[in-house]
């Protein structure tokens, strides 16, 4: 955990690469540990006058997150009223879609336009992501889907689509994703048949490989990118950029607690070299607030910002070390994007051009498909 002394001097730095400092509405999902956590205290200290909107599994930790930022000050008082604490279990549908309502809900009591010049959302971080334990067999959800599927690609999806009317002019989504991208081909032999394309009950692998820990993950943080691209081709004429990032292979993050303990155990499940150039959750975090509120990271949409060649000792300097790569179209072609799309759609029960209806037809209920 970073020190109150080490907080504030990358706050300062991370506010200089901004050339204004609005109050800006930021949620952030998985924001009960790790970088989602660390990210908001920067956040608060940067401008307490964000709204930042602490998304996490339960209430309880999403309420242990508001008090974690607000420890940050000697006195929060009068800012508590700002960070928004708000329940989204990932594994669940119904639970996102509850999120969207209250989420509606809090920003509409909340605003104030003294503090925020629109009442919707400027940054949407869709941090959250499960890593399951080595051996392990594969888990699902109440929905019927793999556990790791669901949460690191499905729930940011729906997330996206029933928020993005809520998007503020320039805002921006993010997506935390993993340079394991890389590893791996968008293959989706496994969960739609490729005759009919209807989507296969009970997959575990999209591709139709064994289940691996390691490669669903893989596969999951591929379709975070793959969306991203899709997404901001999408929102292209609204001012709305979507844009991801990796913060590294950070082995002291939440994401890591079912993996195993010691150097020379790490070393059999990664890549010792990865291991060398690890990143700390504090430097994540710091990546992960350059996203949200640069200059430079709000520029362009649909691309990849990485910092793969700096070790843990060193200090990236954010937008240099740490900068974009475009997604091309070799980590997913445009047909593929769109498969991905139209399946991703039905298997959370929305119509495929939902985020293409008018903005008034969302905020009531629609018919779940499938």
């Amino acid at each position: 955990m970073a020190t109150m002394q080490e907080l504030q001097a990358l706050a300062c730095r991370l506010r200089e690469r901004r050339s204004t400092n609005p109050g800006l509405t930021i949620v952030i999902t998985g924001a009960s540990s790790g970088i989602g956590l660390e990210a908001a205290k920067l956040l608060a200290i940067i401008n307490p006058i964000h709204r930042i909107v602490l998304v996490c599994r339960t209430l309880e930790k999403a309420k242990a997150a508001k008090e974690s930022v607000a420890s940050v000050f000697a006195d929060a008082s009068q800012y508590r009223c700002n960070w928004i604490p708000l329940a989204c279990d990932h594994c669940s549908f119904e639970s996102i879609r509850q999120f969207n309502a209250e989420l509606r809900r809090q920003l509409d009591e909340t605003y104030h336009p003294s503090k925020w010049a629109f009442n919707g959302i400027d940054v949407l971080c869709l941090n959250a992501a499960v890593l399951q334990a080595p051996e392990s067999l594969p888990q699902f959800t109440k929905d019927g889907l793999e556990v790791t599927f669901q949460t690191n690609h499905l729930a940011p999806f729906l997330i996206t689509n029933l928020t993005h009317d809520l998007m503020n002019p320039g805002g921006r989504i993010i997506f935390s994703t993993s340079g394991l991208h890389t590893s791996c081909k968008l293959d989706m032999t496994g969960m739609a048949d490729p005759t009919t394309g209807a989507i296969i009950k009970g997959f575990d692998m999209m591709d139709g490989s064994d289940y691996h820990y390691k490669k669903v993950y893989s596969l999951s943080k591929l379709c975070n990118v793959a969306i991203c691209r899709e997404l901001n081709e999408k929102l292209r004429s609204s001012g709305v950029i979507a844009t991801c990032f990796s913060p590294g292979l950070m082995l002291m993050s939440g994401l890591f607690r079912h993996q195993p303990d010691g150097v020379e155990q790490l070393i059999a499940v990664h890549n010792a070299d990865a291991l060398r150039r690890q990143k700390t959750v504090f430097w994540g975090a710091g990546a992960l607030v350059f996203m949200a509120i640069s200059d430079e990271a709000g520029r362009d949409g649909g691309l990849y910002w990485r910092d793969a060649e700096s070790f843990a000792a060193s200090k990236a300097a954010y937008g240099d070390e740490f900068c974009p790569v475009p997604i091309s179209d070799d980590v997913a072609e445009p047909e593929q994007r769109t498969q991905l799309w139209n399946l991703s759609c039905e298997m959370v029960g929305i119509p495929s051009n939902y985020i293409d209806q008018p903005s008034s037809s969302h905020h009531g209920s629609f018919e779940v498909i499938g």
